[in-house]
């Protein structure tokens, strides 16, 4: 899980986009 956007970033980090 890493955080790319931030605020994208869900608790799952899948919807990074």
């Amino acid at each position: 899980m890493m955080q790319e956007s931030g605020t994208e970033t869900k608790s799952n980090g899948s919807a990074i986009q």
